[in-house]
């Protein structure tokens, strides 16, 4: 029951990841930072699909500061969930766990990406090689029993970690992001081997804590830069245009 409740839970996380995250529809801003989605009216959120859609603008608009922020919401979830799977691994059904990993590891890739997609001009290639890392051990967890007699799993999750470390350090460097970032990233990331290693189960569960405290970094620094020029601007850049026509 209780990995039942956390699945339950993380369906409820990405519901509100999307919807905290949207921007306005009824008012679209500027045609540079916006996404278009045409959809029907939606009987569960109005709000969602509301306006009247032309060449410029759909039932669906998001900008990109609010992509970017769903991601940081994404992330900060997918720490959450992993940090609290770390205490239930065994208990529930398997069909169970896996619905609740792979919550985990879709949110995760939210957030690697909008970290990416805010960052990509400054972090350069090791920043770059950092993310790509990151993306592929998410894929290799996801194919961890594509190959019979085979667990990918161990190698994808180490893949993970050092991804998510490289990158953070990048960011550090070159973005004023949080050193305590990679810290956790590389602490988690000696705590797992030293688990494989000892084959002690307290040792993955303090990895596994430890990977989700440091993806809730993540998505608060991300939160915090996108803050940041609001407040020494006065509001989003595509915001400002409109307030200036």
């Amino acid at each position: 029951m209780r990995i039942g409740r956390c699945a339950w839970f993380s369906s409820a996380l990405i519901a509100a990841t999307g919807c905290v995250a949207c921007g306005s529809p009824a008012n679209p801003s500027s045609l540079a930072a916006q996404f278009e989605l045409r959809i029907t009216e939606s009987p569960i959120c109005k709000t969602l699909t509301a306006g009247t859609p032309n060449l410029r603008y759909g039932f669906f608009s998001m900008s990109t500061h609010s992509l970017v922020r769903a991601g940081a919401a994404a992330a900060i979830a997918a720490g959450v969930l992993r940090a609290a799977s770390s205490f239930v691994a065994g208990a529930g059904s398997e069909t169970q766990r896996q619905a609740l990993y792979v919550v985990i590891d879709f949110l995760l890739l939210l957030g690697v990406i909008a970290a990416f997609a805010q960052n990509h001009r400054s972090i350069g290639r090791w920043g770059t090689g950092g993310f790509l890392a990151a993306v592929a051990g998410i894929l290799l967890v996801r194919s961890s029993r594509a190959i019979p007699g085979v667990d990918l799993y161990p190698a994808g999750a180490l893949t993970v970690a050092i991804g998510c470390m490289m990158f953070s350090a990048v960011l550090w460097r070159r973005a004023n992001g949080s050193p305590v970032v990679p810290l956790l990233f590389a602490v988690s990331v000696a705590t797992g081997l030293a688990g494989q290693a000892t084959d002690r189960a307290q040792l993955f569960v303090a990895s596994g804590v430890i990977f989700g405290v440091a993806m809730i970094g993540v998505g608060g620094q991300i939160l915090s830069t996108i803050e940041r020029p609001r407040r020494a601007g006065g509001g989003e850049p595509e915001h400002r245009e409109n307030q200036n026509r």
